[in-house]
C-alpha cells in the first residue's frame, strides 16, 4: 500500500488525515510505490500531478473511468461481429452492465464544472449538466432491453448504438485538460 506524505517545504511530512485537510479531497489510494503530496503537486513515482489529477485515484473514479474503458472496447467489439449469436449476448449483457456502473457511478462524482445551483435545493448542487446523460443512459439501456426482449430488433440497434456513440463523445470530452482524465494524461505525457 502507498504511503502518503504532505511535504512542507523542508519540515518533514504529515499523515494521510493532514493530506484531507490541506487539499480537501479524500487519499486516493495507488497500488504501489510511495507517492509524495506538497501544496500544489503530487508525485506518483515520477509523475507530477496536481489535486485535480491525483483525484483519478479516488476509487469511484477509478471505478467509472475502469467500466467507461470496458464498455469502450466491449461496444466495439460488439459493433464489429455477427448480431444474434450467443457470445453477442454475452457480450452485450456485459457491456450493459458495464454502462450501468458508468452511469450510476457518475452520480457519485461532484460536478466540477457548472454545478447546479439552485437556492431551494441545496442538495442537487453537486450534480450538473453531465448528470443528465446518466440520467439518459439509464433510460436508454432500459429501452434497449425491452426492445429486444419484444422483439423489436430495429429499435434495440438504434438505442444500442446511440449510447455507443454517446459513450465515445462524451470519452473526447473527459479528455480535456480541465477535466480529470485529461489534466492526469497531460501529467503522464508532458
Amino acid at each position: 500500500m502507498a504511503r502518503w506524505h504532505i511535504m512542507q517545504g523542508r519540515r518533514g511530512t504529515q499523515d494521510s488525515a493532514s493530506l484531507k485537510a490541506a487539499l480537501g479531497l479524500p487519499a486516493p489510494r495507488a497500488a504501489h510505490g510511495d507517492v509524495k503530496i506538497g501544496p500544489d503537486q503530487v508525485f506518483f513515482g515520477n509523475t507530477r500531478m496536481n489535486a485535480l489529477q491525483a483525484r483519478l485515484f479516488e476509487p469511484v473514479i477509478a471505478i467509472h473511468v475502469s467500466a467507461a474503458l470496458i464498455s469502450v472496447v466491449l461496444g466495439l467489439a460488439i459493433l464489429l461481429r455477427r448480431k444474434g449469436t450467443p457470445v453477442h449476448r454475452l457480450k452485450g449483457q456485459l457491456w450493459v452492465g458495464a454502462m450501468f456502473v458508468v452511469a450510476v457511478s457518475s452520480f457519485l462524482i461532484e460536478s466540477q464544472t457548472m454545478p447546479l445551483a439552485i437556492p431551494h435545493l441545496p442538495a442537487l448542487a453537486r450534480f450538473g449538466p453531465i448528470h443528465l446523460l446518466s440520467v439518459i443512459t439509464l433510460i436508454t439501456l432500459w429501452r434497449g432491453i425491452r426492445a429486444i426482449r419484444a422483439g423489436k430488433v430495429r429499435a434495440h440497434r438504434l438505442n444500442m448504438i446511440s449510447l455507443y456513440a454517446s459513450l465515445c463523445i462524451a470519452g473526447l470530452f473527459t479528455l480535456l485538460p480541465s477535466r480529470i482524465l485529461g489534466a492526469w494524461l497531460v501529467a503522464i505525457f508532458t
